[in-house]
């Protein structure tokens, strides 16, 4: 009896050893072809995802004669001092015009409470609209004139099918329109923000 339990022990410790040492490469083989195959999958559905975007952005862009269109994207910051994330909005997308001026890179980690105002609209879903911007230098909305040069706007919000609040789309208008054209071009700037939707929820 003693010398089976010896034996059982010495199959057991020799099972082990095998496993540890002559599987253990395979097992890792087959790690990094996981990692790498889940690494392409997602590299494939982001390019898939900014291309499928900025399709959506030009199409915005000749569809209203806008001279900037542009997708802000919502997303956690750091931790305030009661412990509670700060929300902050990035410029993610952006198609200009030929002539207009780029801010993609100024439009990066905004805290979001610099758009409540247009934050409530949004949950409300609703899209903002802003014309002559530039008439009123003591207005707040003045701001978006210096730093973005718009003379009008339209922003419109985008959900993922459960509802979540994603972020939102932008048209500017750099050069003199009309208020009514921009208002009823509100219309195609929500169509927009609807396919985005659907294009980041993926």
């Amino acid at each position: 009896w003693h010398l089976f339990v010896i034996f059982c022990l010495l199959c057991m410790i020799s099972t082990s050893y095998i496993i540890a040492f002559h599987f253990q490469p395979v097992i890792d083989l087959w790690q990094r072809s996981h990692s790498m195959n889940n690494f392409a999958r997602e590299l494939q559905v982001s390019v898939a995802v900014n291309t499928a975007a900025n399709q959506a952005l030009n199409q915005v862009l000749i569809n209203t004669n806008a001279n900037r269109a542009y997708i802000f994207r919502f997303h956690n910051g750091i931790p305030s001092p009661n412990n509670v994330p700060f929300i902050f909005h990035t410029n993610t997308h952006e198609v200009i015009k030929p002539g207009t001026n780029r801010i993609i890179n100024f439009g990066q980690r905004l805290p979001s409470s610099l758009i409540t105002n247009m934050s409530t609209e949004f949950l409300k879903r609703k899209c903002v609209s802003l014309t002559n911007i530039n008439a009123r230098p003591d207005s707040a909305l003045y701001w978006y004139y210096e730093s973005r040069a718009a003379l009008h706007m339209t922003r419109c919000a985008f959900f993922s099918n459960k509802g979540d609040h994603l972020g939102f789309v932008g048209i500017d208008y750099t050069e003199s329109t009309t208020s009514t054209q921009v208002r009823n071009n509100e219309d195609i700037v929500k169509q927009t923000a609807e396919q985005l939707g659907r294009i980041f929820d993926r």
